[in-house]
């Protein structure tokens, strides 16, 4: 019943339409698939584990990204100015998935406490995920030295 709700609500964790957007749907749902094979306590610790394995990943796409702009064939004016802005893009979206993802619990309604912590944590997960194919994606395009 629970995996039901919250694959049902996966619509509401991000506005369909943009490719963002569908990229925070994809990976939501993907991972309520891959946990909800598990009981409601037992989906919770897999998506606990998805978002701490997530948050790994995230930094090191973040350290592979700043490395990558140390390493840009550019002028070292520019090099200090994307490293800084890398750094304050980093805190901002942290502060933005809090209080998003609690929005997207919130959209739970009077659903039980479990399945708005659920509905959070598949909102960390998959803005982890985003996070880190566009960062990825970004060091990979810097020209290097």
């Amino acid at each position: 019943m629970t995996i039901c709700f919250l694959l049902a609500s996966v619509p509401l964790l991000a506005h369909a339409g943009n490719a963002p957007s569908q990229a925070h749907s994809r990976h939501a749902a993907e991972v309520l698939e891959q946990c909800g094979e598990h009981s409601q306590a037992g989906m919770r610790d897999c998506l606990e584990r998805k978002v701490r394995e997530s948050t790994r990943t995230l930094a090191e796409a973040e350290a592979t990204t700043r490395a990558a702009i140390r390493q840009w064939d550019e002028e070292p004016k520019f090099v200090a100015q994307a490293g800084l802005k890398l750094r304050a893009s980093g805190s901002e979206f942290a502060r933005y998935r809090a209080a998003h993802c609690a929005f997207v619990a919130s959209m739970g309604g009077g659903a039980i406490l479990n399945a708005l912590e659920l509905r959070r944590l598949a909102c960390v997960f998959a803005l982890n995920a985003q996070r880190t194919e566009e960062l990825t994606r970004l060091a990979a395009e810097l020209p290097g030295k």
